[in-house]
C-alpha cells in the first residue's frame, strides 16, 4: 500500500483546517465540497477493560483511518472542528482517556492513572475496532500513542506529531518543579502545587497565555476541559501521575526507530 499519497491528503487537510477551516467548506474525496451528512460527527461510548469510553467518529468508514489522540487537559473536545475538517476524507476517530472528556473515571485506588495503563486502555479500544490507522497526537497523546504503536506498530499507516515530548532533553527548565516534587519525591506535601494548577483560571490561561488575539479563543475550550477533564479523582490521580511518569516515557520509547518503520516500508 503506497500510503504516500493519503499522507500528502492528510497534510493539506491539517494544513487548510489551521488556517481558514472556520470558513472554508470541507471537502471530500472526490474533490467536491462534502456535504452535512458526510462531515456529521457522532458521539458513542464503548465497554472497554470495564470502563465506558466515549469517542467521536465522522466520515465514511471506507476512507483511511485517522485516530487523534488529545493532550492535557482536554479530550476529544479538543479536535471538534479538526474532526469536521478532516471527515470529508478521512474515517476519523478521537476517542477521551479514562478521568478525561466524558470517559469514566475510575477510582485511583483501583485504576493506574499513567500513561502506561491509560494506553492499554485506548490499544484495547483500536483494536477492538481497526486493522490499521494513522496516528495524529498532541501533548498526552504522544506518550500514550508512542505505547500503542511500540506494542504493534504493523497497525500504524503514518504519525503526525504536533508539540508532543518523545525524550527527556526535551523537557525545559519551566518543568523543573515537577521533575523535582513529583518524579523524585512525591509525597502529599509535593502534589499540593498541582491542585492549583488544575483551576478553573489555570486552565484558561493554558489557551490564552500569548495569544495575539485573545478575543478570537473560543471559551468552550478551558470551560469544558474544567467541566469535564477535572473532575472528581483525576484531579489528584491521573494528572499527578501521568506527570510524575512523563519522564519515564522516553526511557521506553529511546528505541522507537521502528514506530516509522510501517510509513517508510510503503513509500
Amino acid at each position: 500500500m503506497n500510503t504516500l499519497p493519503v499522507r500528502r491528503t492528510l497534510l493539506a487537510c491539517l494544513i487548510g483546517a489551521a488556517a481558514a477551516f472556520a470558513v472554508a467548506p470541507t471537502h471530500a474525496a472526490g474533490g467536491k465540497p462534502a456535504t452535512a451528512a458526510e462531515t456529521a460527527v457522532s458521539y458513542s461510548t464503548i465497554k472497554v477493560d470495564g470502563l465506558n469510553i466515549a469517542y467521536r467518529e465522522a466520515g465514511d468508514a471506507k476512507n483511511p483511518k485517522i485516530v487523534l489522540l488529545h493532550g492535557f487537559p482536554a479530550g476529544s473536545h479538543q479536535y471538534r472542528d479538526l474532526i469536521r475538517s478532516l471527515a470529508g476524507k478521512f474515517h476519523v476517530i478521537a476517542p477521551d482517556y479514562p478521568g478525561f472528556g466524558l470517559s469514566d473515571i475510575p477510582d485511583p485506588a483501583s485504576y493506574s492513572y499513567t500513561f502506561e495503563g491509560i494506553s492499554e486502555v485506548v490499544r484495547h479500544f483500536l483494536a477492538a475496532r481497526l486493522r490499521s490507522h494513522g496516528l495524529f497526537v498532541q501533548d498526552y497523546g504522544g506518550p500514550v500513542g508512542f505505547r500503542i504503536v511500540g506494542r504493534n506498530p504493523k497497525a500504524l499507516d503514518w504519525l503526525v506529531i504536533q508539540n508532543s515530548n518523545a525524550y527527556e532533553v526535551g523537557f525545559t527548565a519551566a518543568w523543573d518543579g515537577f521533575r523535582g516534587a513529583l518524579w523524585k519525591n512525591r509525597s502529599p506535601e509535593t502534589e499540593k502545587p498541582l491542585a492549583g494548577f488544575l483551576t478553573h483560571d489555570a486552565i484558561k490561561s493554558i489557551y490564552l497565555h500569548g495569544a495575539e488575539n485573545p478575543e478570537l479563543i473560543s471559551p468552550d475550550n478551558w470551560e469544558s476541559d474544567s467541566r469535564t477533564s477535572c473532575r472528581g479523582p483525576m484531579l489528584c490521580g491521573s494528572t499527578s501521575t501521568c506527570f510524575m511518569t512523563t519522564a519515564r516515557t522516553s526511557i521506553s520509547i529511546r528505541s522507537g526507530r521502528r514506530f516509522f518503520a510501517p510509513t517508510s516500508r510503503r513509500r
